[in-house]
């Protein structure tokens, strides 16, 4: 169901971790639709625009190799 959320972060997950270091991006489809600072505002916010079960939450590490 997610599908393309997860293999376009794992794809990307270089990319987003520099630019969005130590930040929550919020992903769907195939585009980062949010940044946030902590993963609930991300749901919360993010679940006011798109529903649930349509986008992924997930925490970019300050450093790739920590995904």
């Amino acid at each position: 169901m997610l599908k393309p959320e997860w293999d376009f972060f794992e794809q990307h997950k270089t990319e987003l971790s520099e630019k969005y270091s130590n930040k929550v991006v919020v992903i769907s489809g195939e585009a980062v639709v949010g940044v946030f600072e902590s993963e609930l505002d991300a749901y919360y916010e993010t679940k006011k625009e798109i529903p649930p079960g349509s986008f992924i939450v997930k925490r970019c590490a300050i450093d790739a190799a920590e995904i």
